[in-house]
């Protein structure tokens, strides 16, 4: 903060977006992403009012890694894209390979989470097909899930498996 307070002071709008990087980077590390976010953003708009090119593709590239941490992968890729494009442009061998990094295992964990809930379904699929076969109608598992309320569903599908013989047990998740 002594850092910011002083940029501020003497009127270093580029130390001042360093010093939001930062602290970006210290909540990063505290595992506080949203705030570390909120501060990479402010080192990001710093260093484009500037025309610190360079400090636009790290800020990118912090904003990319902080998105990833929470799961949000379509827009860490973005922001690695961006990186990447710029550290290309700039000839910024270390950050564009940084960058490229980043976008690989920001696709590979998204696609791993799409294949997750597809699984998910198909789950799902085959155990009302299953159930309806052999009750011949809705059952009130499915009517509870449709409220979200997984528990109550789950407890609905394993009477419903004590009712059913012969439906193979599947474990919805």
């Amino acid at each position: 903060m002594q850092h910011l307070a002083i940029a501020k002071e003497v009127g270093n709008r580029a130390g001042e977006g360093k010093a939001y990087g930062n602290l970006g980077n210290a909540y990063h590390s505290l595992g506080d992403f949203p705030k570390a976010i909120v501060y990479h953003a402010q080192d990001l708009a710093i260093a484009q009012e500037v025309g610190d090119r360079a400090g636009e593709s790290v800020a990118y590239s912090n904003l990319g890694a902080c998105h990833m941490e929470l799961g949000d992968y379509v827009n860490a890729v973005a922001y690695y894209e961006r990186c990447h494009a710029m550290s290309t442009e700039l000839r910024l061998a270390l950050m564009q390979s940084q960058a490229a990094m980043g976008m690989g295992l920001a696709l590979r964990l998204q696609v791993r989470r799409q294949d997750r809930a597809v699984t998910r379904r198909h789950r799902r699929a085959l155990t009302i097909k299953c159930v309806r076969r052999q009750s011949g109608s809705r059952p009130p598992w499915m009517l509870v899930m449709e409220l979200h309320d997984d528990r109550a569903a789950q407890g609905y599908l394993r009477r419903s498996w004590e009712v059913a013989p012969g439906c193979e047990k599947r474990r919805v998740a």
